[in-house]
């Protein structure tokens, strides 16, 4: 295979294929372009982190709205329980007046 050939060449007859590889990475892709490249595995970092910082500011919005819901719901059942204590006193109100009616 080309490629057992080129391996095993000796280094001396490497060096002009390599000089000719970066000769063409540099014409493909230009020097800023190949340095953009270079720079993509940095910034990627930079990217994750800032995404990381956004969504603890979202989750922490979050959270603060899911604790203000909590409270309302439970500020609504306990005025739920109000209300049926006293719907249940009023029914056995209600049941003494009929029994005292009837008897």
């Amino acid at each position: 295979m080309w490629t057992e050939q080129l391996f095993a060449a000796p280094a001396s007859s490497q060096s002009p294929l390599i000089a000719a590889v970066v000769t063409g990475l540099f014409g493909l892709f230009g020097g800023g372009a190949l340095v953009a490249l270079l720079r993509v595995n940095v910034d990627r970092h930079k990217i994750v982190v800032q995404a990381a910082q956004g969504a603890v500011i979202v989750q922490s919005g979050v959270i603060d709205d899911l604790t203000d819901e909590l409270a309302r719901v439970k500020a609504d059942g306990e005025q739920c329980r109000r209300e049926v204590h006293e719907l249940r006193r009023l029914v056995k109100h209600l049941e003494a007046e009929v029994e005292g009616t009837t008897t």
